[in-house]
Parts: C-alpha cells; structure tokens; sequence
C-alpha cells in the first residue's frame, strides 16, 4: 500500500516539477534559459553517447513554423481550402500543429512545450485552436489516470498545479474561464464514478461499498451507499473519496 503511495507521489513531484519554472514569465529570459538547456542537454548526450534529436532547439521549431510566418492562409485560417498560386492548401487544424509539434519535441518535457506554445502563439494562433494544443500537450498530462492519484497530492502540490493553468490563461493559452484543477479532479471523480456504477462488469465495480439499506424516503439522496469510517489511505482512495465529496 506504501509502495502505491510512494510511487503516486513521485508522479505528481514530476508532474509539477516539468512544469512549474518561472523562466516562462518573460521571453527574453527563456530564450536565453531555453539555449542553456539545450547546451546542457547536448553535453550530457555526448557523454553518454546518444543522440539529440529527442531535443528541441530553435532551429528545429523554426523549420516546422517558417511556412506560418510566410504563408498568410495559415495566420488566418480559411474555413474551406483555398486555392492558391494553383494549389490547394488545406485549413490549419490543431491536429495538424499537433502533429508538428510532437515531432519537434518528442521527448516532451515541461520546458519544451511552454516554448512550442509561445512559438505556436508568436506565429498567429489564437483563440480555441491554441486552446486545443494546450489542453492535448499539458492538461492531458494532470488529467491522466487523475482519480488513482489526485487524492494523495498535498495541498501544496494542488497549489503548484493551479499556478500552472493560471500561468497557461495569463499566457492566452487557456480560456479565462477554465476550471480550477480541483473543479477538474471532481469532475473526473464523477465522471469515472457513473461509469462504474452503471456498469456491474466494470473491473472497480466489485469495490464499491454495500449499498444501504433504509426504511423509509423521506427525500432524494445523492447516493445510495454506506461510508463508513476507514483508515487516512483508504479514505484517500477514489471511491471513499468521491462519496465523501457528493455528501458535503
């Protein structure tokens, strides 16, 4: 059970560890602190004898990104294919930054990707294209197995991770109105919950506790199982977690 716990923990510290760097505040700074890390990286692969290509460097962002600066139809995207000089250019879709950005930075560390974003933002993408990258390259990495994990995340590092996104919205990466990272954890509690519980083949269904057993119904309740008093790991888990949250 410890194991679990130590293993979780050490997910969350990389989590926020990979993304929580105050060189992404000004882009001079990051530039110059970008240059240093792909310095650093490179000396470190030349001892070890491998290769850089899983690094990203400028030269490598501008190469995918040239025909944004240069092509006027990719700054502000036609809503059908339009022809031009006698060729068909098809509408920049999210996907297909997405595509290009994975093959500019494989390895996907933190830094690496704040650095594709203001690329990506520097060359004319706004608005909900921007958004989808965003939530595709950083808040799928929070969201990921969230409910195995978020309960045993401190307060503090909740804090670190709220930073994050409102670092994302402050850099017009995120919409202003998007949800806090506790608001997210919750609603992926539910969502998991509803699917365990209307699915008696579900794996995690077995888990769920006894359903209670009442002589009356004087009014709805918002669920129908019994909370018992558990242990402070336990109580951390999911399902007594989510049961928890739905009652208060």
């Amino acid at each position: 059970m410890r194991l679990g716990s130590t293993v979780k923990a050490k997910y969350i510290n990389k989590l926020i560890i990979n993304f929580n760097s105050k060189t992404f505040t000004n882009s001079k700074r990051g530039s110059k602190a970008m240059w240093e890390q792909v310095n650093k990286i490179r000396g470190s692969e030349k001892s070890l004898n491998t290769s850089t290509v899983q690094h990203i460097d400028a030269n490598t962002l501008n190469a995918h990104f040239a025909s944004m600066s240069t092509d006027q139809c990719y700054k502000i995207p036609p809503t059908k294919a339009t022809a031009i000089n006698s060729h068909q250019h098809q509408q920049f879709t999210p996907y297909s930054v997405l595509h290009m950005l994975t093959k500019a930075c494989p390895s996907g560390t933190g830094f690496q990707t704040f650095q594709a974003l203001k690329t990506l933002r520097s060359h004319g993408l706004r608005g909900v294209k921007l958004f989808d990258i965003t939530e595709s390259l950083i808040i799928s990495r929070i969201k990921y197995a969230a409910p195995s994990w978020s309960g045993f995340a401190t307060q503090q590092q909740l804090q670190q991770l709220q930073s994050l996104i409102k670092k994302l919205i402050r850099f017009n990466c995120l919409p202003a109105s998007y949800p806090t990272v506790t608001q997210i954890f919750n609603t992926l509690d539910s969502r998991l919950f509803k699917k365990i519980e209307n699915n008696n083949n579900h794996v995690i269904h077995p888990l769920l506790p006894p359903i209670k057993t009442t002589t009356h119904n004087l009014r709805q309740r918002k669920h129908k199982y019994q909370v018992v008093a558990q242990s402070t790991y336990q109580e951390k888990t999911f399902i007594t977690r989510h049961l928890k949250h739905i009652t208060t």
